[in-house]
């Protein structure tokens, strides 16, 4: 460190702890601002932890249990005994600035956080064995994991994990937080519920049958819905992207259709687009690390609900693969470490092989590579016939949920409108 002090404030770290066994109460918003590896002094982290460990239990924390729970896992000797707790006790008079001492320690946390990062990528760059693409990626995991506002351990225990659950059920029946935000069709949430967070789906069907139009309209019913919504086009460009968005929305005379143009419809959809919480990334032969990279990136700025990708054929793996069905795999993998690693929703499209153009689809249809059945939590198939009838406004087309790992599998019909390019729910018909 060439004679640099590392990072710490052993002070506010007592203040901290002093100020849970002052008043338990505060340890709730402690957590959210805070996890052991935040302290300096290893008593410290220890401390921390047997304090969220009796929280866990919904059990006291004072001066008689904590040493217990210390005495417990064999560490109430390392921290110093009893009279390290009594100390504690009068590090602080009150428990009032306990927010203020838990930022000064989470701030002295991540730069030191931010120093083994730099270490970390500094051997990976000088690591000339390791591919740069991998590199890359690693580096981006770690300078994003730094901007993310409350850093994870990979160990979680059951009690904390139940805690959170608790807190997710409170919200959503309060109204706070909905369950899963809907597709924006009813007939779909009838078998998928809506967009469940960390899940991924692919959309498949035959070129020309409508996955990018399906694609779109859901991605529009997102950010409708007031969703952050993030759209990565490898086969069109932002500009064809806008006119279909326009053209979907029922704006059936366009500059170039050389006929008059309604410049009052025109201006009011676009309007609306211009509103919606939607960003569009078309960068031509990207890799799924590309998108990987660049969603975290935006994901550390704002709140992106939803990626919706077109198309997983198109994509490259990033990493040099001898067959093409392995990069496919790499690629739906990527995709669905992104929505975990997010915490949000990923939809999609991609290819069905030739075999399944005059027949129903099924899952062994999904072109090049079985990964995307295995690493996919749904699967939804478009199906019609490619003859579409003289003056026929919208023709039934079946919408089949071939895959969900959280439910039922099953089939409903959605009408597709070739004027406007886009998909609408049909009328039920009385049995």
């Amino acid at each position: 460190m060439n004679g640099r002090i590392i990072p710490s404030n052993t002070d506010a770290e007592a203040a901290v702890l002093g100020s849970i066994l002052i008043d338990q109460r505060v340890i709730v918003d402690v957590m959210g601002e805070l996890e052991p590896g935040d302290f300096y002094l290893a008593k410290h982290r220890a401390i921390y932890e047997a304090m969220l460990a009796l929280h866990n239990r919904r059990a006291a924390i004072d001066a008689v249990t904590l040493p217990n729970q210390l005495e417990n896992v064999g560490k109430l000797q390392m921290v110093g005994g009893d009279a390290t707790i009594t100390t504690l006790i009068g590090s602080v008079p009150s428990a009032i600035q306990v927010l203020d001492y838990a930022q000064i320690v989470h701030e002295t946390g991540t730069r030191r956080a931010m120093i083994d990062a730099a270490t970390q990528i500094a051997k990976l760059a000088y690591d000339e064995a390791t591919p740069l693409q991998d590199a890359l990626q690693q580096a981006e995991s770690q300078a994003y994991a730094l901007r993310r506002s409350k850093a994870h351990t990979n160990f979680l225990h059951i009690g904390e994990a139940v805690n959170a659950v608790y807190d997710e059920f409170q919200d959503i029946d309060a109204g706070r937080v909905p369950e899963a935000p809907s597709t924006g069709y009813s007939d779909i949430d009838r078998f998928i519920v809506g967009w469940r967070r960390q899940e991924l789906t692919l959309i498949a069907a035959r070129p020309g049958i409508g996955k990018t139009s399906l694609l779109l309209a859901l991605a529009i019913h997102s950010a409708k819905a007031g969703h952050g919504t993030l759209i990565f086009s490898a086969e069109m460009s932002y500009k064809m992207l806008v006119k279909r968005m326009i053209q979907a929305a029922g704006v059936a005379n366009m500059p170039g259709a050389k006929v008059r143009v309604d410049w009052a419809v025109v201006s009011d959809q676009m309007g609306q687009l211009s509103e919606l919480p939607l960003w569009i990334d078309d960068t031509p032969n990207a890799s799924v690390l590309d998108i990987r990279a660049r969603a975290m990136r935006l994901a550390s700025e704002r709140r992106i609900d939803h990626i919706f990708v077109d198309y997983v054929q198109l994509l490259k793996s990033g990493t040099k693969r001898h067959e093409r069905y392995l990069e496919i795999g790499d690629i739906t993998k990527t995709l669905k470490q992104l929505c975990r690693e997010l915490d949000n929703h990923v939809i999609a499209a991609s290819q069905l092989s030739r075999q399944a153009e005059e027949t129903v689809p099924t899952l062994r249809d999904l072109k090049e590579s079985g990964a995307q059945e295995e690493d996919a939590d749904n699967v939804i198939f478009i199906h019609r016939g490619r003859e579409i009838p003289a003056g026929k406004e919208a023709v039934e087309t079946e919408i089949i949920v071939a895959k969900q790992r959280n439910g039922p599998t099953g089939k409903c019909v959605l009408g597709w409108m070739p004027k406007r390019a886009t998909f609408v729910p049909l009328e039920r018909r009385q049995p």
